[in-house]
């Protein structure tokens, strides 16, 4: 039981994770017209200190 439910918070939080990543990279994206995205996704990355 408490392990289904651990993993149901686990699977929500991806899932919150996933659609934030998007809206930040979207939202850069929007601020900067004409950027491709994977450096609009460089940019919003490194705001949470990831750097690829």
């Amino acid at each position: 039981m408490i392990a289904t439910i651990l993993g149901s918070v686990v699977g929500l939080a991806s899932s919150v994770a996933t659609i934030w990543a998007v809206l930040e990279v979207y939202t850069t994206a929007q601020r900067h017209p004409g950027m491709p995205i994977d450096r609009a996704a460089r940019i919003a990355a490194a705001k949470y200190g990831i750097r690829f």
